[in-house]
């Protein structure tokens, strides 16, 4: 049954004070301001202040903050592919 629903990963930017991954991702790095999270190929960083994170499932994680300083999205073992916000 889940692969008859498995869409791909998605990354969503909910009001400029969270981020939503869904698809399989698991949390690399975790600080006071910030967090570090695989999915598939990619690492998403993103920093802020207040930072919550909420690893629903496997397949979903939800990065909040009062707001947002920047976000980067890199390729693994590839830095010219990387992209910041």
């Amino acid at each position: 049954m889940k692969k008859l629903f498995n869409t791909g990963s998605l990354i969503t930017i909910n009001e400029f004070t969270s981020i939503q991954i869904n698809g399989p991702c698991e949390l690399v790095t975790l600080g006071p301001d910030f967090a570090k999270v695989k999915s598939g190929n990619y690492v998403i960083e993103a920093a802020g202040d207040e930072l919550l994170v909420d690893l629903l499932s496997e397949e979903i994680a939800i990065i909040s903050f009062d707001s947002i300083h920047s976000i980067s999205i890199a390729k693994l073992g590839n830095e010219e592919n990387r992209y910041d916000f």
